[in-house]
Order: C-alpha cells, then sequence, then structure tokens
C-alpha cells in the first residue's frame, strides 16, 4: 500500500530510458520513491531483465529499511543467483505482479524458462561476420548481459559508424579479421557466434577450437532462448516459398509464429520481443546447417537437390551431407522428417537413424495433387508451375506432422497466396493474361 498513496512522482530517467513503458506512478514523496528506485533496480537485476547488466549491482538495499519487504527478497535472490541456484519464481511472479499493474509495464524475457537458461549472462561472445544476422546476435547477447567482441573484414572504425553495431559493444572489443590479435582473443571467447557465409575451418578459429570454445550460428543460439515446436526446412530450390506458405498458414490461426532463419527476420532480434512462440518456422541454408550443435527441431524437410555453392563444395556429395545435418538431433520416436526419396545417400541416412519419416518424389507428383484436390481446391492457387504444387504439398504435410492440419485456413492461403517477392509472384490478370 506505500505506493498507493496522493502524490505523483515522474521516474527518474536512468528508468525511464530502460523501460519506455514507465509511467507516472503514485509516491508519497521523493525519499521513498527514492527507495522504490533501489528496489526496482535491484529486483530487476535479479530476475535478468535486459538491458541492466548484472555487473553493476551493489549492495543499495541496505538503507532502504523493513517498509520494503521487497529488500530481504532481492537480497535473498541474489545471494542465490550468484550461488548458482534457481530463482525463486514466486518472487519473480509477485514482482510481475506489481510491474504490470501498478506501473503498466510489460517486461519481455520474462517467463521462468527464459530467465533460467539466460546462459549468455557474463560470458564473452564472439561475434564473427557483421551483416543482418551477426549485428542481430551482436544485440541479443548485448541485451542479455554478455561481454560482446566483433571482427568483420572491414576495419573497427567503419564498423563502428554502424549505430547498430556501436550501441552494443566497446569500441576495443571490435577487430578486423586479419588482426594478429584477433586469433588469441578467440581463444578466450566462452562463445563464438559465425555468420552463414564463413567456413567453421577458417584458420583464426584454430586456437579457439583447440580449447574446444563453442562455435556456432545466431540459429543455434538463440534457439537456446526461445520455447515452442520447430519445423526446419531445407533443400536446393523452393524452400523459400514453402517456409512462407507454412507461415502463412500457421499465422492464420496461431496467435504466435516465427517465420525466418535464412530469411527474413534473424530469430536473435525475434528472442528479444518474446521467448515462447506457438510455432518457429526456419528456413536453413547448408552453411547454417554446419554450425549446429545442439540445435533441435520437431519436423524436417529436406528434398530436391542440385549442384550449388561451389565455392564451399567441391563435390555435390559433400553439399548432401551438409544439408543432412539436418537430422542430426532429430529423435526417432518424437520428431518426423520428409526428404528426397530419389538420392539415394538419403534414403540409407533415414534407415540408419530410424527416423519416422515420409518419403517424397517430383516423380509422384500426380499422386500428391490427387490427394490435395481430395481435400482443396486449386483452382485458384496463383503461384505457376508444379514444383509450386509439390511446394504446397510439402508444407501441409509438414504442418500435419504436428496436428496443425485446419483445412479451412489452409484453403485461404491456397485462395490467396501470391507466391514471394522478388521470385515468381502473382501480380494480377489482364484480360485474361497473368
Amino acid at each position: 500500500g506505500w505506493v498507493n498513496r496522493p502524490g505523483y512522482f515522474l521516474a527518474p530517467e536512468f528508468l525511464r530510458a530502460r523501460w519506455p513503458n514507465w509511467k507516472k506512478s503514485t509516491c508519497c514523496d521523493p525519499e521513498s520513491w527514492r527507495r522504490v528506485e533501489r528496489v526496482f533496480y535491484d529486483l530487476s537485476l535479479v530476475l535478468q531483465i535486459p538491458g541492466i547488466p548484472l555487473s553493476t549491482v551493489s549492495d543499495r538495499t541496505q538503507d532502504c529499511g523493513d517498509k520494503m519487504p521487497w529488500v530481504h527478497a532481492a537480497k535473498s535472490e541474489h545471494r542465490r543467483l550468484k550461488s548458482g541456484e534457481e530463482f525463486d519464481i514466486k518472487i519473480a511472479s509477485l514482482f510481475r505482479f506489481f510491474l504490470v499493474n501498478y506501473f503498466h509495464f510489460r517486461p519481455r524475457l520474462f517467463n521462468r524458462e527464459a530467465i533460467v537458461s539466460n546462459f549468455l549472462l557474463g560470458k564473452k561472445v564472439a561475434v564473427i561476420g557483421m551483416g543482418v544476422s551477426g549485428r542481430s546476435v551482436l544485440k541479443m547477447a548485448s541485451k542479455l548481459g554478455a561481454e560482446t567482441y566483433a571482427s568483420d573484414l572491414a576495419p573497427p572504425q567503419q564498423l563502428l559508424l554502424d549505430k547498430s553495431i556501436a550501441s552494443h559493444i566497446k569500441p576495443e572489443h571490435c577487430f578486423q579479421q586479419n588482426d594478429p590479435k584477433w586469433q588469441d582473443i578467440l581463444g578466450t571467447m566462452d562463445w563464438i557466434v559465425l555468420s552463414p557465409g564463413i567456413p567453421t575451418d577458417i584458420f583464426f578459429l584454430q586456437k579457439a577450437r583447440a580449447r574446444s570454445v563453442p562455435i556456432v550460428n545466431e540459429i543455434e543460439l538463440a534457439c537456446r532462448l526461445v520455447k515452442g515446436p520447430i519445423i526446419a526446412v531445407t533443400w536446393t530450390n523452393g524452400k523459400t516459398t514453402t517456409v512462407s506458405m507454412i507461415g502463412e498458414m500457421a499465422g492464420r490461426f496461431l496467435k504466435h509464429v516465427f517465420v525466418g532463419g535464412n530469411i527474413g527476420l534473424p530469430l536473435a532480434e525475434a528472442v528479444l520481443e518474446r521467448t515462447d512462440y506457438d510455432l518457429i518456422v526456419l528456413e536453413l541454408s547448408s552453411f547454417q546447417l554446419e554450425s549446429m550443435q545442439q540445435f533441435h527441431h520437431n519436423v524436417a524437410a529436406i528434398l530436391n537437390l542440385s549442384a550449388n555453392h561451389g565455392e564451399r563444395y567441391s563435390r555435390i556429395e559433400d553439399y548432401a551431407a551438409a544439408k543432412f545435418l539436418i537430422t542430426k538431433n532429430m529423435s526417432p520416436k518424437q520428431d518426423f522428417l520428409i526428404y528426397n526419396k530419389d538420392y539415394a545417400p538419403y534414403i540409407t541416412g533415414v534407415l540408419q537413424s530410424k527416423l519416422s519419416a515420409s518419403a517424397l518424389s517430383m516423380s509422384c507428383l500426380e499422386d500428391y495433387k490427387l490427394e490435395l484436390k481430395a481435400n482443396y481446391d486449386l483452382s485458384k492457387f496463383k503461384p505457376p508451375g508444379e514444383h509450386n504444387l509439390f511446394n504446397l504439398f510439402v508444407a501441409v504435410q509438414c504442418l500435419a506432422a504436428l496436428q496443425l492440419n485446419n483445412k479451412k485456413v489452409i484453403q485461404e492461403v491456397i485462395n490467396n497466396f501470391p507466391g514471394v517477392p522478388n521470385l515468381i509472384e502473382y501480380v494480377e490478370n489482364q484480360s485474361g493474361h497473368v
């Protein structure tokens, strides 16, 4: 009741900067407000709310007195956190209730699973390659309390001109990839995150590999911080269209759906918005699959295969092996694979892994079309070409594997899906000409 008294007092500047949704709050006097500020600050550290590094914590609640039971809770939970114990979910729930109901604050990373699994807090994380995914993972790691390092082919002075990089890293932690010191620094990291285009056997990772530093990519790291079933898709041609159709279908009857990976928004960016999803749909390249370690998904699709990325794979067998890494952590009893039965090594791999699987082939397209027509009206399906009917069939099969086969919604997508922008996309029909 001590905050629900007459008089308004504006939140301090540092609180407004970190919590933009903070509103005017009721408080009896400035001194009481300063106590509120201290309690909130320490509790937010305990509960790992993004934007406030744990390294800045100090015992600032000692002079708040017994008027605030929060003080003892904050101290207790801070001690438990530092000793490696799990935090008290009751305290977290009470803190959330207080913030939401009195100050209309909507905390982001605020569920038990996400907080407990914030393994980046206080760790050294090096991000190699400052493309879209690299900048996103740098931001995510920084927000989650990691000490960030970054490198790129461009010199540090040029990188630091980009605010999306400079705001999440100390200038002295930014390096050019050919800097002789960079290889030694990488050997001291807790995590190294590679951008997709950088091979895992590149020379400057030698010391890091010798010291068993985990070398992963953005998807691998971000997936450890989110909850929800995952559909992963990889093959040479058609994966973007298929992933987009799955996302369109699922997004019409599920509330929280993420679609991305090798297309669209990086998953690391989405982690900062929420950590629990009804469905995550990922397009994965062979480059991304090479640096996966514990990444696990519930449904995977790996279909057509043709020679590609000759700069990385001298033989198609090497390219195919990288693609088949999508099955690496799948469970034979719980997960489901859709694969191309026209490629013999895939058949062998599936038999050896004993995965629950469905074997498809473009040579059986007429059968798949009959199955689609038995359940849906295809007369309004806009993307041209037989291959897009195959992509549609795969999209429906992926959702069916998770019991997400909502026929009404799928029919709506069949009627309205125009195709993927910048590929072959339906625009309009003029005088009978598409």
